[in-house]
Formats: C-alpha cells, structure tokens, sequence
C-alpha cells in the first residue's frame, strides 16, 4: 500500500519469531508505517535478529517504535516503603546509552517506548525516563497516559484532566499527548459522552503547549466494544483527525491470546489469534488506504485553529447530553452558515479548522461525527474566491468558486458525508 508521512501503529506485537517477511507485508498492506518492534533485551544473543528486523522495516519504507527494556519504565527501578517508585538516574542514563548505541541510532528508529497509563506510585519516575530518554538520544521517550475514567483520574492525584495532561507535559519534557479511550465504540452502538471531554482536553492542552497528539483507536472488540467495520474506522480517524492527531494507534492489530483471567474475551481483531486476517483488516486497511491516499501528509503541516460542533452539544444515542465542555458552532471567518439537507433527526458534525504553517492558508475539515448513518450538508465558506475538496485518489478540485474570482460567500448547496466520513476544504481567498 502507499503510505504517506502520517504515522500509524499499532499496539502490542508479537514476540520476534513471529516478525516474518509476511507479516512484516501484512503490517505494510495494513497501511501501517510505524511499526513496534518486539520486546527486546540487550542480550547479545538477539541482536541480529533485531537489527534484520529494523533493516526489514526500513526496506519497506516503515518507522520503528523501539521497545527495549533498558529503556522501559520498570528499568533502573526501586520502590520506597509505601510503594512509590524511584528511578535511579544514573543507572539509567547508562542503560540508554546502551540501547542507543545498540538500535536507537539507526535512522528507522523514530521514538522509544517508556511505559503505559502511569498512576501516582509511577508517575514521577515514568517522567524521568522519557525526560532522560530525550536527552540523550534527541528522540521521544513515548509514555501512554491515563485515559479519563473517574476512577483511574483518582489515581493521578488531580482532579481535573486537562490539569493531568498539562502537568505530563512540563514534568516529562515530552512533546507527546497519548491516551486511549475506547467508550465511543459500545456495543448497542453507543458513544459515552466523555469521548467529547477527553478530545477537547486533549486538543486544548497541546494547542497551548505545543505538543503533539498520538491518538489510540480501537480496532480490537473486547469487554463491551462492538466489532468494528469501516464506518467505525473512518468515524474514528476523522475524529483524531478534527481534533489535530499527528498520529494514530490500532489497539489491537493481532488478538491477544486471551491468556489473562481479567481479559479472557478479545475476539475480533484485523488479524485473528492465529495471525489471520479477518473482515476487521479489510475495514482498517481500506480506512487507512484513504487516510494515505485522500489527505496524504496535509495534516502534518496543518495548525489547530478551532473546533466546533453542529448541533450545539453532542449526544449518545440514549440520551441528551447537558454537561459536556465542546465548542458549539458558531460563524467564524473560514466557515459562516451549515445546515443539514438531509439526515437523521439527530445529525452531528464536527467542523474543524487549520492553518498550513507553511503558506497560512486555511483549510476545514467537517466529519459526520456518526458512525451509523449518513449526512448531507449545506456550508457557506466566508469570504473565499474558490474552496478545493480531494478525490478518492488525493487529487484536489475546486467544489466551489466564486463566479468572477472575487471574495464571496460560496454556498455548497449539497455534500454527502457516509458515517463517520469526513472531507478536507482547502479554502483559496
């Protein structure tokens, strides 16, 4: 598959024997272009196979995560008396030093796995690891936070999320936002209202501090979640996409074997527990080909301006919600006036802005924040001569322009979105 800049991955690998020239294909046909590496040690005796494994990554033009202990959060560690862990600084400089020397030089190694959803007891440490990780080598220690639950936000020790994400950033030094939230794909087809809190904290704390977001998708049923087709997929990139991700996650590709006595119903994967594929790829691969394809690197030179949602708050499909803190639409100077032509009698769209940091042009991305049922939409774009859209194969045409090339506003009197689908605007002033 053609892949562009934009990174995607994937959780939890399979260990290094499984890492095959097939499946390493697989990884690539998937549309996947940063790929974990397996669990390694610094033992001497897998060194060959982790440095073919990292030359057969680069062969096909894919990136690594590096996961190596030496650098894992649980490296260097001791515990006080009441459990609180503490990370001895010195061993652990050593230790990624070592790593680096080994694999975190090679140019297909983009950023080091540090650890997951750090609670209280760890977290201190876990910061240290990736602050002292990026120091030394000048790549990202990536560490996965806590997602918003009230009962894991408790064990951060504040009390408000976007307080959580912001202290992450200034005590690791990462460029990195990264959580994984999973409510918006329940079974009976529901979305928990929280989804909407966790992307507007998300999106307002790295548009403040500069950093990144790594945005984790569910792409695996397991406890509630429903199994996911391409409407799922497609609603879940483009709202990773509308709230300013620069890279997303498939959690996960391959089923886990089931082998924990609190997780014992991953079922429906992209690929099976015998590492076949199943229904689930065909829909991942076909969400990320258009993801490749349609938009290709835009969205990695793109600015977050705002973001907005139409109607004015969202929903579950259960029941309204009164409390969430999502921007309502307003008129702005990119986009004036939307509507619904047709569509269910509760339609949600969510319309995004951007400016390209090279040229300062402004662009709109609006998605059919449903994943069950199509949309069709009326925009009037402020004060633009033309406003551009992108085919299936990424080439840009003009939807709309102004007839004798002055400043209007230009109406899009009708456009379909499928559910979860979302389209790109490029808009020419």
């Amino acid at each position: 598959m053609e892949h562009s800049r934009y990174p995607v991955s994937y959780w939890c690998p399979p260990p290094m024997a499984a890492h095959t020239q097939e499946y390493l294909d697989t990884v690539a046909e998937a549309g996947i272009n940063l790929v974990p590496s397996p669990c390694l040690t610094g033992a001497a005796e897998e060194k060959e196979a982790a440095l073919a494994f990292i030359a057969a990554c680069e062969a096909r033009g894919l990136s690594v995560m590096l996961n190596d202990r030496r650098v894992m959060h649980g490296s260097c560690l001791t515990r006080d008396a009441d459990g609180v862990a503490v990370l001895d600084e010195e061993a652990f400089i050593a230790a990624v030093r070592a790593s680096h020397a080994d694999y975190g030089h090679l140019s297909a190694v983009r950023c080091y796995y540090v650890g997951d959803e750090p609670g209280r007891r760890d977290y201190d440490a876990m910061c240290a690891a990736a602050r002292i990780t990026k120091e030394e080598t000048g790549k990202e220690g990536y560490i996965n936070l806590l997602p918003y639950y009230p009962r894991f936000l408790s064990n951060t020790g504040v009390r408000d999320y976007d307080v959580y994400l912001k202290k992450f950033l200034e005590d690791s030094k990462s460029g990195i936002l990264s959580q994984d939230f999973y409510a918006q794909c329940l079974e009976g087809d529901r979305i928990h209202e929280d989804y909407w809190h966790v992307l507007q904290c998300q999106y307002d704390v790295a548009k403040k501090c500069g950093a990144e977001i790594w945005h984790t998708i569910l792409a695996s049923k397991h406890f509630d979640r429903r199994t996911l087709g391409l409407d799922d997929f497609r609603f879940q990139i483009s709202m990773a996409l509308a709230y300013g991700a620069k890279e997303i996650s498939f959690f996960t590709l391959q089923a886990p074997p089931n082998m924990s006595a609190k997780e014992t119903n991953y079922t429906e994967a992209p690929l099976n527990w015998w590492g076949e594929k199943t229904p689930v790829y065909d829909a991942l691969s076909t969400a990320c080909r258009e993801l490749h394809i349609r938009f290709g690197d835009k969205f990695m030179g793109f600015e977050p301006v705002r973001v907005t949602h139409f109607p004015i708050v969202p929903y579950t499909y259960q029941r309204p919600l009164p409390r969430m803190n999502v921007k309502p639409f307003t008129p702005s100077e990119n986009v004036y006036a939307v509507s619904v032509v047709r569509g269910l009698p509760r339609q949600h769209v969510v319309i995004s802005e951007f400016r390209e940091t090279a040229t300062g042009e402004s662009y709109v991305f609006i998605a059919n924040a449903n994943p069950k049922a199509s949309v069709a939409l009326s925009v009037t774009f402020e004060n633009a001569r033309e406003v551009h859209r992108y085919d299936a194969l990424g080439r840009e045409y003009t939807a709309v322009a102004s007839p004798d090339g002055s400043p209007a506003r230009l109406k899009n009197d009708c456009f379909w979105l499928s559910p979860g689908q979302g389209e790109l605007h490029r808009i020419v002033r």
